[in-house]
C-alpha cells in the first residue's frame, strides 16, 4: 500500500519541476564561476531569439562565500540596448548599515535586501552594452543565506517589430516574442508580462508565473494529504482486521487452556 502513495509522490514532482522550470530557456550566469580573472563580458545575440537575454545570478549555493571584485559588461550587438532588471539584491551589511558586500550599479552601492518578483527595477543603458560592478569579501563562511544578486538581462531595438517574432512593449522596447508570460520583466515596463495587454498573458497565453505556481503548490499539498489519509485509513483497517483475528484465535486458545486447567484440578 505504501509504494501506490510514494509513486504518485514522484510523478507528482517530476510534473510540478517540469512546470515550474519557466526561467529554463535563460542561460544563467554565475558570479562566482565567471568572475575567476576580475572583469568578465557577457554577450547577448540581437533582438530576436532565445540568446537576446540571460539570467545573473551571484550563486548557485544558499549564499556566495567567495571573495570577488568584478565588472561586468554585459553587451547586445550593435543597433541594440540592454535592459537589467532586478530581481533580487541581497548581501552582507555592517551594523551601521554600511555595505559590506554590495553590487555597483551607475556608481551606488546596493546591499540592503531588495526582492521584486515583478523586477520593476530595472536600468537601460544609452548605448550596446551595460556594467556593473560585483564586490564580496571571502569571510561569509557562515552561509547565512545571502544570495547576493539576481538579475535579468535583455537586448531590445526600438521602432517598428522587424518580424513576427518582435514583440514591441508598451514602452517603445522591442524584445523577442519568445520572452513573454515568463514571469521576466524583459520589456523593463513589464509590458511583456502584462495579463490583459498585448501580451495577453492572462488569456490562456502560457502564463506560468507565480500565480499558477501557488495553485500547484496548494494541489501538490491537498494530493498528499488525500494520500497520507488513505494510507493511514488502509493501515488502520488492516491492523483492525489482524487484531480482530488474534482476538479470536485467543479466546479460543485461552478457552482451551482453561478447560485443560480445570480437568487437571
Amino acid at each position: 500500500m505504501a509504494g501506490t502513495p510514494l509513486m504518485g509522490l514522484l510523478s507528482l514532482t517530476v510534473v510540478f519541476a517540469t512546470l515550474v522550470d519557466y526561467g529554463g530557456a535563460y542561460q544563467t550566469y554565475y558570479m562566482e564561476r565567471v568572475c575567476g580573472n576580475g572583469s568578465v563580458v557577457l554577450p547577448l545575440s540581437g533582438s530576436m531569439g532565445p540568446e537576446s537575454a540571460v539570467l545573473v545570478h551571484a550563486t548557485q549555493s544558499p549564499s556566495y562565500s567567495l571573495a570577488l571584485s568584478c565588472h561586468v559588461t554585459v553587451s547586445a550587438p550593435k543597433g541594440h540596448r540592454v535592459t537589467l532588471s532586478v530581481r533580487l539584491v541581497d548581501f552582507r551589511a555592517r551594523w551601521d548599515g554600511a555595505c559590506e558586500d554590495y553590487v555597483t550599479i551607475r556608481r551606488i552601492n546596493y546591499c540592503h535586501k531588495l526582492y521584486r518578483e515583478d523586477e520593476d527595477q530595472h536600468y537601460d543603458s544609452d548605448d550596446d552594452s551595460i556594467e556593473f560592478f560585483y564586490r564580496t569579501s571571502g569571510n561569509n563562511v557562515t552561509l547565512s543565506g545571502f544570495q547576493g544578486l539576481q538579475f535579468t538581462l535583455t537586448a531590445f531595438a526600438t521602432g517598428a517589430p522587424s518580424s513576427n517574432e518582435s514583440f514591441s512593449c508598451a514602452n517603445g522596447h522591442v524584445v523577442w516574442s519568445g520572452l513573454k508570460c515568463d514571469g521576466h520583466n524583459n520589456c523593463g515596463d513589464s509590458s511583456d508580462e502584462d495579463r490583459y495587454g498585448d501580451a495577453q498573458c492572462g488569456g490562456g497565453g502560457g502564463d506560468r508565473g507565480p500565480d499558477i505556481l501557488i495553485v500547484l503548490g496548494l494541489l501538490i499539498v491537498f494530493l498528499l494529504l488525500v494520500m497520507c489519509a488513505a494510507t493511514l485509513f488502509c493501515t488502520k483497517n488492516e491492523r483492525v482486521r489482524r487484531f480482530s483475528t488474534r482476538v479470536r484465535t485467543g479466546t479460543l486458545s485461552f478457552l482451551r487452556g482453561a478447560h485443560r486447567n480445570s480437568a487437571t484440578v
